[in-house]
This record gives structure tokens, sequence and C-alpha cells, in this order.
């Protein structure tokens, strides 16, 4: 099994065990819809050493919500994450994409998923360097919406 489809499947058993107590058909109902977001973060270690300073940024378009959260490490790594999700009647993953690399981050990848086709694309160095995409088709569960959804944001619309 190579890292791609290790990383894959990590992802997506993630997704469907995370967050058991929502509603039985996996949807999470829009209660307060969102609009614009920017934060400014800062990730620190435990003595509070600064590690990396990033950035979220949301905005809404009509029933369209896009987050990008990005954070720029000390060492030059990058984590750089893009959700695109639905909030018309509950929230659904429409487009995701995260791009991680450099020296703090295991290994350099870049994961695609566009839900409504199915397609998952998975960019990484192989064995001997060069680098190799995958891509797959996937029958996608419909809370696919957890792997991307801000955590403030599904707790709110839960526990609302």
């Amino acid at each position: 099994m190579n890292v791609c489809s290790k990383t894959l499947r990590f992802v997506l058993a993630w997704t469907v065990f995370l967050f058991p107590s929502q509603p039985a058909d996996g949807q999470v109902p829009v209660r307060h819809t969102e609009g614009l977001v920017h934060g400014f973060l800062v990730l620190r270690t435990l003595e509070g050493d600064t590690l990396a300073h990033g950035d979220l940024i949301q905005m809404a378009h009509a029933d369209r919500v896009t987050a990008h959260l990005i954070f720029h490490f000390k060492d030059g790594s990058l984590h750089d994450e893009t959700a695109v999700y639905s909030q018309l009647r509950s929230f659904r993953l429409l487009r995701y994409h995260l791009v991680q690399k450099g020296p703090s981050l295991s290994s350099a990848k870049d994961i695609s998923i566009d839900v409504p086709s199915g397609q998952v694309t998975v960019r990484y160095s192989g064995d001997d360097g060069k680098e190799q995409v995958t891509t797959e088709y996937m029958k996608l569960p419909v809370d696919l919406h957890h792997l991307s959804k801000i955590i403030s944001v599904i707790l709110r619309e839960v526990n609302a």
C-alpha cells in the first residue's frame, strides 16, 4: 500500500467517525448561515514557541461558502487548505483542496476532492523522488463535510 492510499484511507476514515452525534442521515442542517470571517492565527508549541503564522479566511456568496486556512511555518513549510461547501438547507462539501509541503510536515502532498463527481486526486513524491499522481472516482458519503468543516461552525450548527 503506497503513501497515497494510506493518506486517502486515513482522511476518509476520519470523516466517517469524527462526529457520531450527528443526525441519522449524516447531514447537518443550516440553522445559521455563514458569512465573512478573517482570523489571524498563530500555531505554538506547549511551551509557547511560535511554529507558524496563518490566516483563516471565509467568504460566502449566496449559498456557497469558501473557507481558506493557511499556515506558513518558520522553517518554510506550508499547510494550505481550501474548502467550498453549500449551505443550502444543510452543509454539504463540494470541493476540498489540501497542500502540505516542507520539512515540518511528514511528506509533501496535494489532495483534491470534487464531491459531486466523486473525483479524488492525490499528488505526492514517490520513492524515486518523482511526482506521482493518483486519481480515483469514488462514491463519497453524504457527510463528507466533516473533512473540512471548521470545528466551531459544526459545533454551533449541531448544538444550536
